[in-house]
């Protein structure tokens, strides 16, 4: 049984966090963790909706579902894959993520890239270790908070 380690966090969360999702411009992340979801044969869909009222946007969600053999507990985890605008005063690039002790520092690592990330792994471990089970996790990751 393979096991999350550190080295998984900081390769996944870096690759995020390599990804530009400020506010409103979020489809190259949303298609990556899509992609990387259905490469582990983890259930993902994409929702796709427009808000025209306000902001005149079109974005999209990742939507999903482990189902367990039987009813029991269901659980639900969400995350948002936006950032906000990068600005000046970065003492690094905040596109290009950089370990310091045991601190990853880059745009969206703590609001909330590094909690996909734990969403995500958990998924991944999940489905991987527990083909029967009795409920079902719903996920979801969101292009706005």
């Amino acid at each position: 049984m393979e096991f999350i380690n550190k080295e998984n966090v900081i390769e996944l969360l870096s690759k995020l966090v390599k990804i530009e999702s400020v506010y409103l411009d979020e489809n190259e992340i949303m298609e990556y963790v899509y992609r990387l979801l259905k490469g582990s044969n983890i259930d993902a869909h994409i929702q796709e909706y427009s808000e025209k009222e306000i902001l005149n946007y079109d974005g999209k969600n990742i939507l999903g579902t482990i189902e367990g053999i039987e009813d029991g507990p269901i659980i639900y985890l969400n995350g948002h894959l936006d950032t906000v605008q990068i600005t000046n005063g970065w003492a690094t690039d905040p596109l290009d993520p950089v370990v310091k002790g045991d601190r990853l520092y880059g745009v969206g690592t703590l609001d909330m890239k590094s909690g996909v990330v734990a969403i995500i792994l958990a998924l991944k471990e999940f489905q991987k270790n527990h083909e029967k089970f009795k409920g079902k996790i719903l996920y979801s990751f969101v292009s706005d908070e």
